[in-house]
């Protein structure tokens, strides 16, 4: 399998493409701090037909009580989508620790991602061969006990709990306008030959609309997905809601997950995160450490 995945280093997590799937053993892991605790892995696949994972994803712990989840789905050619969602992930995580002066978090996340958008853009037009690259991006910040959402493209986020599995971005795409419109129905999005089109992304255009959401409120228990369109063109909300409700490990339900759609024939890169919220009132004396799971 074509895995990526994370090293952990004194609390905070490396990103290192292309490994195999034998140093996987390194890779998901649980968080312990005093603010609460978190239980969270990442996996990507180039697919059953792409040559080439335009696919980034990363996971990263900034303080002790701060943690960012990004998917970014890639598009251009000559390499050049892969360029675009691997400097959106990381830029966006680089400025996020950077702007500390903003105290509106939904306001810091939309600045954020207007910085990283004029970023891709500014590169896109200096290299011809980098020209019209862009790229979805979908972040889960999370601060305490809360989480906060940015969103632009037609990569999702999900939570499950108690109360069901819900998607909470919307996807900027022409077939959910269509869909909205009352143009197309749910069943005829899948096989529209429009589906791949979306109407905003990070690097394309100067001006996008960006969405935010938050405060949302975290309960224990309940499980955040992130994922790419090569994962849920393939896989229906019902079969994702029964895969995340076994109480399996985030390791195990993003391999099952991957596994799934590679079944279905996987056209395009799968990218899927899995972040649990296991406790939010741990034993004031805890320790601070990391815990790698085999």
């Amino acid at each position: 399998m074509d895995y990526r995945y994370e090293k952990i280093n004194r609390g905070v997590i490396f990103f290192f493409p292309g490994k195999d799937e034998k140093d996987m053993e390194i890779f998901p892991h649980l968080v312990y701090d005093w603010a609460m605790v978190l239980k969270y892995a990442g996996l990507t696949d180039v697919g059953k037909v792409r040559e080439l994972n335009e696919d980034n994803f990363i996971l990263k712990k900034i303080s002790e009580h701060e943690f960012i989840f990004i998917v970014a789905d890639g598009m251009g050619g000559h390499k050049a989508g892969e360029i675009a969602s691997y400097k959106a992930v990381n830029s966006f995580t680089r400025l996020l620790i950077q702007e500390k002066q903003e105290t509106n978090i939904i306001k810091l996340l939309k600045k954020i991602a207007y910085q990283v958008n004029k970023e891709i853009v500014l590169e896109g037009e200096q290299y011809p061969d980098k020209t019209g690259m862009g790229t979805t991006l979908s972040a889960l910040y999370i601060m305490r006990k809360s989480a906060f959402v940015v969103h632009v493209g037609d990569s999702r986020i999900y939570r499950n709990n108690s109360q069901g599995l819900k998607q909470i971005t919307e996807d900027h795409s022409i077939v959910n306008k269509m869909l909205k419109n009352g143009e197309i129905t749910e069943r005829e999005v899948k096989r529209h030959p429009r589906r791949h089109e979306i109407t905003q992304s990070l690097g394309v255009f100067h001006e996008l609309e960006i969405d935010t959401i938050g405060p949302i409120r975290l309960n224990e228990g309940e499980i955040f997905l992130l994922c790419t369109d090569g994962l849920t063109d393939i896989l229906e909300d019902p079969l994702l809601k029964r895969e995340l409700s076994k109480g399996s490990s985030p390791e195990r339900i993003c391999r099952n997950l991957i596994e799934e759609a590679k079944e279905q024939g996987a056209p395009d890169n799968i990218t899927a995160i899995v972040v649990r919220i296991e406790d939010l009132n741990p034993s004031s004396d805890s320790s601070t450490y990391h815990y790698v799971m085999n």
